[in-house]
């Protein structure tokens, strides 16, 4: 096996130059919140989802899912909700990052 690159650190390690908004993800089964904060930090992103995959009704085989995200002003926890909210939900904190960051 070989390591590939990692993609998305090495486009945050540009981003300021270009003006990016650059969001990970990560699926976490436990210690979520620390492990998404590490990962935020060591990339350098702007936000990241961390999806707590420990739930019976969340994560890859469910429909539903529970989303915390963080960015620089910290932690914002989305409930148990259908995959396509939690989307919704994600795109309205980007576009509000998107704005915080015109300013």
């Amino acid at each position: 096996m070989k390591q590939t690159p990692d993609i998305l650190k090495e486009l945050c390690e540009n981003k300021d130059n270009h003006g990016y908004l650059l969001v990970g993800f990560t699926a976490e089964s436990c210690d979520h919140r620390a492990a998404g904060k590490k990962k935020l930090i060591k990339k350098n992103l702007d936000l990241i989802a961390i999806n707590d995959i420990s739930g019976k009704n969340s994560g890859f085989e469910a429909d539903t899912n529970e989303v915390t995200l963080l960015d620089s002003t910290g932690f914002t926890e989305l409930p148990l909700s259908s995959k396509e909210k939690i989307a919704n939900l994600i795109l309205d904190k980007v576009v509000a990052l998107l704005a915080r960051k015109k300013d």
